[in-house]
């Protein structure tokens, strides 16, 4: 999501904006730096107009900056060909925060000791924003560390999808099946929109 700057004007109006951070700060085109008057022109950030004469003015957060915090901004009409200090004040403005999207996998393991082969099944979940992600996760794996020793119990390994569901499983069998009685960590890592995440969460179990 991008942080819009916005002002109403006049349509035969040319609208810039001066931004700060919560100290003071001002943006000068490419860092947030101490307020010189000298450096005004260096300052603004030009507003366009939507359509040819709706008198709606927007523009963009710099690039450089950070979405997950908010800043003012003054908005002034210029007069002349460079935006200089003594241009009439249009308008005020803050930018909205947006918030990180959050990413978490629900991990679960089942003991199935009753098959032909005794095997411990791992089914996980990826979540963005409490919903389950169903399409667009690759590179899937999981591993689990022994909590008494931090040894790798079962190696990263990669994790086959559950059909359409947007679940992944794993069954393990042998040596690397948990023990009863002793906790592990699982640890499961996928990239999502473009992202490499990882989830951890502890699991154990108390009987065969």
């Amino acid at each position: 999501m991008t942080q819009t700057l916005s002002a109403v004007a006049l349509p035969t109006e040319t609208l810039y904006a001066l931004l700060f951070d919560e100290a003071g700060n001002v943006w000068n085109g490419s860092a947030l730096v101490t307020w010189t008057e000298a450096d005004w022109a260096s300052y603004a950030l030009t507003l366009t107009q939507q359509g040819t004469a709706s008198g709606i003015f927007t523009g963009s957060l710099p690039a450089g900056l950070s979405t997950q915090s908010s800043y003012r901004y003054l908005v002034y009409s210029r007069l002349t060909g460079t935006p200089t200090e003594g241009d009439p004040l249009s308008g005020v403005g803050v930018t909205s925060v947006v918030l990180p999207d959050i990413y978490f996998a629900d991990v679960h393991c089942a003991r199935d000791p009753r098959s032909a082969t005794p095997r411990d099944e791992y089914t996980l979940v990826w979540f963005k924003n409490g919903l389950p992600v169903v399409a667009g996760i690759s590179d899937a794996t999981l591993s689990v560390v022994r909590r008494s020793d931090g040894d790798n119990l079962v190696a990263a390994t990669a994790l086959t999808a559950v059909g359409s569901s947007g679940a992944w499983k794993l069954d393990v069998t042998g040596a690397a099946r948990q023990t009863p009685g002793d906790a592990v960590i699982a640890v499961a890592t996928a990239t999502i929109d473009g992202t490499s995440r990882t989830w951890r969460k502890v699991l154990g179990k108390d009987s065969a």
